[in-house]
């Protein structure tokens, strides 16, 4: 259905009243039970097949709901590990962090809501991404160029000699100073503590 409406002129940007995308909405509803998908539209394939479709039309990834999301907050919040995957595997190294940083109303990345309820897995995936997007092509570090163009977006101050990711991304606070690790250790996720702080997570001051 998805197809043929956009094979209609359908745009795949368009946002509603609360200012939700076609992909807020495909990732936002999502459930997860432990009983088998009742149809198609209800499995988490056909919901990473319209994701990857919808990408390919030319979807933007950094669009924001009335709460502040991204689809990638979603796709962390449903410990969707493809759908996240799929939303910053095709970006330049620059436009992978803005996306990795982006914070919703409440001042929290997508790392803080995977860290909060313990999707490991996607978790894993965003801290790798931060790290992947710092280097060039040629693997050589480009720290600066991410940390100049990220503060101006963001509107705040990043040490520009340290390393961009342990400053801004593990350790990043949201709008009442918890990091990803205080949601993490808050709600007794042990393993996702575990990967955090052997990440560099941690390592500043209160």
């Amino acid at each position: 259905m998805c197809k043929l409406l956009v094979e209609q002129g359908s745009g795949v940007d368009v946002c509603g009243q609360n200012g939700e995308s076609v992909l807020h909405m495909a990732l936002k509803e999502e459930t997860h039970n432990n009983s088998e998908p009742t149809g198609e539209e209800t499995s988490e394939n056909a919901i990473n097949e319209i994701v990857e479709y919808l990408l390919g039309q030319g979807a933007c990834v950094d669009l924001v709901d009335i709460e502040g999301c991204t689809p990638l907050h979603y796709a962390a919040l449903h410990g969707n590990v493809q759908s996240a995957k799929l939303l910053i595997s095709g970006e330049e190294p620059i436009q992978k962090y803005k996306t990795l940083m982006k914070q919703d109303r409440a001042g929290k990345t997508s790392l803080h809501i995977a860290s909060e309820y313990g999707h490991v897995g996607v978790a894993k995936l965003l801290i790798e991404a931060g790290f992947q997007s710092q280097t060039d092509d040629d693997g050589l570090p480009c720290n600066l160029q991410l940390s100049t163009e990220v503060a101006i977006e963001n509107e705040f101050d990043v040490n520009l000699g340290g390393s961009l990711h342990d400053k801004t991304h593990l350790n990043m606070k949201d709008n009442i100073g918890y990091t990803s690790l205080h949601y993490a250790a808050q709600n007794k996720h042990v393993e996702m503590c575990k990967l955090l702080v052997e990440h560099g997570a941690g390592n500043t001051c209160c």
